[in-house]
C-alpha cells in the first residue's frame, strides 16, 4: 500500500526523479561505448607500444605496427587466395 503524498504530485515527483537521473543514464551509455572501442583496439600491438613508450618516456613508434599488421594481413590474404 502506498503512503499518501504530503502535498506533492506523484507525477511531478516522478518527472523530477527522471530529470535528476537523466545525466547519469547518459554517462553509462558513453562509458559502455568507450569500453567497446577499447576492447576493439586491444591486442593490435599499438596499445602495448603506446604504454611502453609512455613508461620509457619516449615517443611511440606506431608506424612499425601498422606496417607489421599490413604485412600479416597481406600474407593471410595471399595464403587464402591460393586455396
Amino acid at each position: 500500500m502506498r503512503r499518501p503524498s504530503r502535498g506533492h504530485s506523484s507525477q511531478t515527483l516522478r518527472l523530477t526523479k527522471k530529470s535528476f537521473n537523466f545525466e547519469s543514464d547518459e554517462l553509462y551509455a558513453s562509458w559502455q561505448h568507450g569500453m567497446e572501442l577499447l576492447a576493439a583496439c586491444l591486442g593490435l600491438g599499438g596499445d602495448l607500444e603506446g604504454m611502453n613508450a609512455f613508461l620509457e618516456s619516449r615517443k611511440a613508434r606506431f608506424p612499425e605496427f601498422r606496417l607489421r599488421n599490413k604485412r600479416e594481413l597481406d600474407d593471410y590474404l595471399d595464403g587464402y587466395a591460393r586455396i
